[in-house]
């Protein structure tokens, strides 16, 4: 089994609905993902006047989605979530940061 074959079944393992991940919508076409959700009260960002934000992280396939971008729309939970930062892609998975207008824990 090559390193690429390795990779794929380890994904796929990691995006099962039944393991860890749940379906979203990425840009209106639902995936599987892995979300890992935060709150951040860093200042400055333009969603609220206590500088509060949402902020989680997005864990996908590279086959599902080839280029993410800043600014791509996700929605969670019935929340509009953006993409503000691509932080790993190693041409099989993505990791991104997104943020919300509203708090996942409400």
């Amino acid at each position: 089994m090559s390193i690429k074959e390795q990779i794929a079944r380890d994904n796929a393992i990691f995006l099962d609905l039944d393991a860890f991940a749940e379906l979203i919508l990425y840009n209106g076409r639902q995936i599987p993902a892995v979300v890992a959700l935060g709150d951040s009260a860093m200042r400055g960002n333009t969603f609220e006047q206590k500088g509060r934000s949402a902020v989680a992280t997005l864990q996908i396939a590279a086959s599902d989605v080839s280029g993410p971008e800043t600014g791509d729309q996700v929605v969670y939970h019935s929340a509009t979530w953006e993409v503000t930062h691509v932080l790993e892609s190693d041409g099989a998975m993505h990791l991104l940061q997104m943020i919300c207008n509203a708090s996942p824990w409400s």
